[in-house]
């Protein structure tokens, strides 16, 4: 939060520094007081708990686009019949854009669900 509050180089150090711990973390295994240290090994990453993540980045995105479309119409001087169609294009191209992740993400999900392998099977299968 004190990143997103300061001011000049102030706030760019503050933004270093977490991004340094974040990596330090990684580095150190992702100790933890009284629990120890998280290894790699030991999580289990199910496809469709990504192909999730996935989505919700997409959805993300799409949404800024709305957003965007959305701020540029209205800060035009004069809304004109051919902005107007523009922004309507706009609009239906992102939600087929959507449409298809979504339909992606389902089609990966159902995969995943048939075979809930985790990674840590995959790479310990890949090491043989």
């Amino acid at each position: 939060m004190a990143g997103g509050l300061a001011h000049g180089h102030l706030r760019e150090l503050l933004w270093l520094l977490a991004v340094g711990v974040d990596i330090l973390g990684g580095i150190v295994g992702f100790a933890t007081p009284w629990l120890g240290r998280s290894r790699t090994a030991d999580w289990t990453i199910v496809g469709s708990h990504i192909a999730e993540r996935c989505q919700a980045f997409i959805l993300i995105a799409l949404g800024e686009s709305i957003v965007i479309i959305g701020a540029t119409l209205s800060a035009m001087n004069g809304v004109t019949a051919t902005s107007i169609a523009a922004f309507i294009v706009a609009g239906a191209r992102t939600r087929r854009g959507y449409s298809s992740s979504a339909s992606l993400t389902t089609l990966m999900l159902s995969l995943a669900s048939r075979n809930e392998r985790s990674s840590r099977d995959l790479a310990i299968e890949n090491s043989r």
